[in-house]
């Protein structure tokens, strides 16, 4: 079963810059394909990361999942929050959760 939600991507650039249709596809790509959604955040991270080479890079991933409520949990709009992260230091890492818990 699928889930419908959200991503959520900060990062603290360097020299490289990208627009933002670019990382709407990033990650769109990882998205569609049939995977966990730990996965999803990971694989944007890691992509960002090493085409980027940010000072830090955050993914937050917020889901609705359809098997909650298929499977007989009825657990109607219970929904799942995953964060990804590299390279944050604490100053860092204060800074991405502040932007990214701001985002839902």
């Amino acid at each position: 079963m699928a889930g419908v939600g959200k991503a959520t991507v900060a990062f603290a650039p360097r020299d490289r810059i990208v627009g933002v249709g670019s990382i709407a596809r990033l990650v769109d790509a990882f998205a569609r394909r049939l995977t966990l959604q730990e996965a999803i955040g990971e694989g944007v991270v890691a992509t960002v990361e090493r085409n980027l080479a940010p000072r830090w890079v955050a993914c937050r991933v917020e889901m609705s999942h359809a098997c909650m409520v298929a499977r007989g949990e009825r657990a109607h709009g219970a929904r799942l929050v995953t964060l990804a992260s590299r390279g944050i230091d604490e100053d860092a890492r204060r800074e991405a959760l502040r932007f990214v818990q701001g985002s839902s």
